[in-house]
Parts: structure tokens; C-alpha cells; sequence
């Protein structure tokens, strides 16, 4: 059932089991699961919180791969892990591309 794998995925990576996270969506992915953009945005946003702030670019290039649009909290969450990491370009990127999508 898709809900309880997108759990199970979302539940890996608060516990930054980033493995065992990605290892559910492929394994959902090939039985046929389509993810819905709010898992991938509460990934997004874990990694960020964590300050994994590249594969929370990943988790949002996912979205934007699916011809998505993540929510405002989902840029500022990422925005924050840029300014935790020190990588003001990321920053000032995310935060560019948060007013471009309105």
C-alpha cells in the first residue's frame, strides 16, 4: 500500500536512515507506487533541518522533475540548511527560485 511505504519512507529519514529511505521509494517505485509531491517536500524539508542540504536538492529536484511546485516552507526550510551549511549561493539560488514560483 502506498501509504504505509511513503511512511515508512518519511519515518527512515527523520531516523537519517537515508539509506533504508531511498531503498523504500525505489522498492515502491518498482512495485508501481507514484509518490505524492507531499513525500517528497517532507523529505525535503527533513534533510534541510538535518542540514543535508544537498540531498534535500535532490528531494526538490524530484518535485520540480514531476513538473511540481514545492510550498514556501519547503524553500525556507531549505534556505535555512544553506545558511546552516554556509553556502550562500544555495541561498540566494533557493530563495530566487521561491519568488519565481510565486
Amino acid at each position: 500500500d502506498q501509504g504505509i511505504v511513503a511512511t515508512m519512507v518519511i519515518s527512515a529519514a527523520k531516523k537519517e536512515q537515508r539509506g533504508l529511505s531511498k531503498s523504500w521509494l525505489e522498492q515502491g517505485r518498482v512495485a508501481g507506487l507514484n509518490f505524492s509531491i507531499a513525500t517528497y517536500t517532507v523529505l525535503a524539508e527533513t534533510a534541510s533541518r538535518q542540514s543535508r542540504l544537498t540531498e534535500a536538492e535532490d528531494w526538490l529536484q524530484i518535485v520540480f522533475d514531476h513538473g511540481l511546485s514545492p510550498e514556501v516552507a519547503t524553500y525556507n526550510a531549505v534556505i535555512s540548511a544553506a545558511g546552516r551549511v554556509q553556502n550562500a549561493s544555495a541561498a540566494v539560488h533557493w530563495y530566487e527560485e521561491c519568488v519565481e514560483q510565486g
